[in-house]
């Protein structure tokens, strides 16, 4: 195909308002094989706000792969599965089995609930259910999240590539884009196995609860998603599997897309256990096993007993050893006092209240005081320009670092609207290019995408001076907002899960021109340290009849951290790419 044919299929992919014809120009540079097309699909792979057209730049990159293998004379990852389809009548046979299994656990579920209750309220003693020590309960979870993620091997990334995940995508591409049966490979074993979150653990540890529903269900997932994938690699002919994938929302994405929303899952619940075990929250009680009555008498022997069996209105029956007992609210129940002595009435413990939560106040990222970090920082737009022609845009930047000692890669990407060019605004000057910078042995590498060119020069305080402090934290509020103060916004809070708050504003702004902006605002921070978790803030607009001028009708900024001090591994990312070497 021509120069000019290739330049053309990129301008299309880049610039084409329709996403099909940027989805189109995706797909025909995968079948060029022309290098040149490369660094324009991961532009376009990382910042098209059209999925359609993120996959297929995807798609088109593994052919690029694929190519790259061959012409080192290797082979591409490759397996090979056996077996066939699972017909129809097998599957109808396996709803039946499983509805009536459905309906005879719920009659014995029932019959056992009732039972309970029978012999409640026949004044057997009902012993209940010891919860399980907090530590041990919490060292099994983080056991649990730790084995998937192992089989996953999923490192902590803004997106995370692993074995499982590179075996979906050429499972994908395999199918979509080469339109063949793809070459699976056969799954290690796992040792994963679903569990159940006790009720009485939810309940005594709520922070741990959380933390378990989420684990639990992400257990389940990742075995149904192991499952799905050997299932699919047993069909044998290719319209059968289209058929089988064309049943799920996805179709041949949807297992990239199950593992994406699986890791995110898995980083979740990392900070609710890591939050859980820096700041727990006060237990909630009963956590102790009413006793057997020792005595041949009916009566009750605890005032929690008393409680459920006396009538409305009475005062229950004193007992020589009062026993303190609370209900889930934490307000202990009544107790009858003995005779009035001189010895003041017992008051019942109170569990300590955490400690307030000051009113907002932003002090920076915090980043200054870590050791290691990983964050993504991104912003994004749609809108019109005067001739009503949509405009869209967008800039990212990764960075992962180490400070002792020094290695840093900063990944910045930027698509930007030529006729206005708003992106880039939001990024420093030095990092407002769309190159690649790695810090590594005494020297900044800059690698320029687009040529695939390498510059360098030596870390000295003022060539480090523009990677210590980003400062795109000043671009988070835009100005015509109370000046862009982020502390003038009203950040109210909202919710507090251990040391992490969450503060949220909702302000509204009508521009001299009439236009009406609508904010949503989110910041979260670790109380302890006043490190910012996340930030996001969506912006839409309402303009007046007639309005004519350029107009941004949607505006993002997202900023995520996702790792700090020693769950980073900077060892395992930060290399000095190919063309500086």
């Amino acid at each position: 195909m021509p120069d000019e044919n290739l330049s053309a299929l990129i301008e299309k992919l880049l610039d084409a308002p329709d996403p099909k014809a940027r989805r189109s120009a995706a797909k025909q540079l995968g079948v060029l094989k022309n290098p040149d097309a490369i660094s324009f699909l991961v532009q376009a792979f990382h910042n098209d706000a059209d999925p359609g057209v993120q996959q297929a730049s995807r798609d088109a990159l593994l052919l690029y792969r694929r190519m790259e293998y061959e012409s080192r004379g290797e082979k591409p990852p490759q397996g090979a599965g056996s077996g066939g389809g699972i017909s129809p009548a097998l599957l109808t046979r396996l709803r039946g089995i499983l509805t009536i299994l459905l309906v005879v656990t719920l009659v014995a579920n029932g019959g056992i609930f009732l039972a309970k209750n029978l012999l409640n309220r026949s004044g057997v003693d009902v012993v209940l259910e010891q919860p399980t020590p907090r530590e041990e309960l919490t060292q099994d979870y983080e056991a649990r999240l730790k084995q998937i993620k192992t089989e996953l091997e999923m490192p902590v990334a803004a997106e995370p590539k692993s074995k499982l995940y590179s075996l979906f995508t050429e499972f994908q591409a395999e199918v979509e884009t080469l339109n063949t049966i793809p070459r699976c490979r056969t799954l290690d074993s796992t040792q994963v196995t679903e569990f159940k979150v006790a009720a009485i653990n939810e309940f005594t540890y709520p922070d741990l609860g959380r933390a378990g529903q989420d684990l639990s269900a992400a257990a389940k997932e990742y075995l149904s998603i192991r499952t799905a994938y050997t299932d699919f690699c047993q069909i044998k002919d290719l319209d059968q599997l289209k058929r089988e994938l064309e049943k799920f929302p996805g179709g041949t994405r949807t297992l990239v897309q199950r593992h994406d929303e699986l890791s995110k899952v898995l980083v979740r619940v990392g900070d609710l256990l890591r939050v859980s075990r820096e700041s727990p929250l006060p237990t909630r009680g009963p956590t102790v096993t009413p006793t057997p009555q020792p005595t041949e008498t009916s009566a009750p022997t605890s005032t929690a007993e008393r409680a459920a069996v006396q009538p409305t209105g009475e005062t229950p029956v004193s007992t020589s050893a009062s026993v303190e007992a609370t209900v889930e609210s934490g307000t202990p129940l009544p107790t009858e006092t003995p005779a009035p002595t001189n010895t003041p009435e017992p008051t019942a413990t109170s569990i300590p209240s955490p400690t307030p939560i000051p009113p907002f106040k932003y002090a920076g990222l915090g980043l200054e005081r870590a050791s290691k970090y990983q964050y993504r920082y991104s912003v994004s737009y749609d809108g019109v320009n005067k001739t009503n022609d949509p405009i869209r845009g967008s800039i990212s930047l990764a960075v992962i670092r180490q400070n002792e000692p020094l290695k840093a890669q900063y990944d910045v990407s930027i698509r930007d609207s030529q006729s206005i060019l708003v992106a880039q605004n939001y990024l420093p000057p030095r990092l407002n290019v769309p190159n690649q910078f790695v810090i590594l042995n005494g020297a900044i590498l800059e690698l320029d995408v687009a040529t695939n060119r390498c510059a360098s020069g030596a870390v000295s305080g003022d060539t480090l001076a523009p990677f210590n402090d980003p400062g795109f934290d000043r671009y988070f509020v835009p100005s015509e907002l109370q000046g862009g103060s982020l502390d003038a916004v009203g950040m109210t809070l909202v919710e507090t899960i251990g040391n992490l708050a969450t503060y949220r504003a909702t302000p509204e702004v009508e521009m001299p021109d009439k236009v009406k902006y609508k904010y949503q605002i989110e910041i979260k921070v670790y109380t302890d340290s006043g490190v910012v978790a996340s930030y996001n803030l969506n912006r839409t607009a309402e303009p007046p009849a007639g309005y004519t001028q350029v107009l941004l009708t949607s505006f993002r900024i997202e900023y995520i951290l996702l790792g700090l001090n020693e769950v980073v591994n900077a060892d395992q990312f930060v290399t000095v790419p190919l063309a500086c070497r």
